[in-house]
């Protein structure tokens, strides 16, 4: 019970996730770094509509921005995916190329329909012609995307807000930590796919 005249802004665990945060906060703006490309496991994933996609067909396409996050997430799930709805918008606009993979880390609750709940939530439009998939998969497959791409942690609350960036044709790879902008991310895709 608050005191009369005062309001809770943040849950706990929300106050917890920004503190967790604040350091990364401190890298927004040099948070690029170069990584060696990963190595991609050829595994099945389901998206939000229930279809399957072989992980490298889906690399193949383009420069792409991979992200992990959880649907139950309320720390920085939700900033992370407004920022890629913005990165969407910014290239649906401009007709460029570039896929955006949200997976999940939470695939037992994760379900193709929490994914689609997921993306009403946040008001996202989601697949192939919407150059954005939620995708989710069965434990091991996923647990080989999360080694692969340096995301396992064992719970999904403990994961980092890293964005990897890059183009599986060329090999190159970059990642982001915390919550770049738009622009930076735009920049990140077009070095890798140059």
């Amino acid at each position: 019970m608050t005191p009369r005249g005062h309001r809770v802004l943040l849950s706990r665990r929300q106050f917890l996730g920004f503190l967790a945060l604040l350091p990364w906060s401190l890298k927004i703006i040099a948070a690029d770094e170069t990584a060696e490309t990963p190595e991609i496991p050829d595994v099945r994933l389901m998206d939000s509509g229930g279809s399957e996609h072989r992980l490298p067909e889906l690399l193949a396409q383009g420069p792409v921005i991979i992200s992990f996050f959880y649907t139950r997430c309320t720390s920085f799930c939700p900033m992370q995916t407004a920022l890629m709805r913005n990165v969407q918008a910014h290239l649906q606009r401009r007709h460029a190329p570039g896929l955006l993979l949200s997976i999940s880390l939470d695939p037992s609750n994760d379900t193709p329909d929490a994914l689609a709940a997921y993306a009403a939530k946040f008001k996202t439009q989601v697949g192939l012609p919407q150059q954005w998939l939620l995708l989710t998969g069965e434990e091991p497959a996923l647990n080989r995307v999360w080694r692969a791409f340096d995301s396992a942690t064992g719970r999904p609350e403990d994961h980092a807000a890293t964005l990897w960036i890059g183009c599986a044709a060329k090999q190159r790879w970059s990642r982001q930590f915390g919550l770049p902008g738009v622009q930076q991310l735009m920049a990140a895709m077009q070095a890798v796919s140059a």
